[in-house]
């Protein structure tokens, strides 16, 4: 890469568009956010309207797993890339934020 150190914000967002892994990975991880959050969000109802569940046992679940989810999936994680070259967990990361986007 260039030494180059933008001056505006648009020469700031040009520099950050044209390196491909920087946007793939953020776009693989935009995907599954949206996926996640959206299935998070509408099994609640789900589960109220179509199973009849307690709404207040449905949210206390809900609250259970969006306070967790996301430290349990740091933890985890943070363990699996340690043994990997940064260019193979690229790769399986790229992959898999392509698979949660579709």
């Amino acid at each position: 890469m260039d030494d180059v150190v933008p001056k505006t914000t648009m020469e700031a967002l040009k520099h950050m568009s044209s390196n491909k892994p920087y946007m793939f990975l953020v776009l693989a991880v935009s995907g599954m956010f949206f996926i996640v959050t959206n299935v998070q969000f509408w099994m609640s109802d789900y589960m109220v309207v179509i199973y009849e569940a307690d709404p207040e046992l449905v949210k206390k679940v809900f609250m259970f797993v969006c306070l967790t989810s996301p430290t349990l999936g740091a933890v985890s994680v943070s363990c699996i890339p340690a043994t990997w070259d940064k260019y193979k967990f690229c790769l399986i990361l790229g992959i898999c934020g392509g698979i949660a986007g579709i």
